[in-house]
């Protein structure tokens, strides 16, 4: 079986060679810890250890468009809390840090949550690259 064979055959509950193998990605902060145990630098790590190919791009926008900018809101020594591309405002370890958690919730509330989307850029609409078929758009 090919890795699209193996995918659709677990997707649809059919019988399959194996599972397909992927992972979630990896912290960037791993990668240069296994350097130094011998992982050569540059290398694709789904390709190093054997992962079945893995869907990178659907070739769009699958976030919030435009993004919220990210920043640094508190400095915490080895923690810090910051806005993420998506307006969400986490607390997460600087350097090999775990899933980041929320931090309590402030005084600020949904006011503090509008002033957010409101300081927030406008949508816009990107142009759509020669290749798109247009789909009943007046701007085709």
């Amino acid at each position: 079986m090919n890795p699209r064979e193996r995918y659709a055959a677990v997707m649809h509950y059919q019988p399959r060679d194996r599972c397909p193998i992927m992972d979630f990605g990896f912290w960037d902060e791993t990668l240069p810890i296994w350097q130094e145990q011998g992982y050569p630098a540059g290398a694709d790590p789904d390709l190093f250890f054997g992962m079945d190919p893995q869907w990178r791009s659907c070739g769009c926008i699958m976030g919030l468009w435009p993004p919220f900018p990210g920043m640094q809101l508190v400095d915490e020594g080895e923690t810090e809390i910051v806005q993420q591309n998506d307006g969400v405002i986490v607390q997460r370890g600087k350097f090999l840090g775990s899933d980041p958690a929320s931090p309590a919730p402030h005084a600020g509330g949904s006011r503090e949550l509008e002033r957010l989307l409101q300081a927030a850029p406008a949508p816009r609409r990107p142009a759509a690259p020669a290749l798109w078929p247009c789909l009943g758009d007046a701007a085709c």
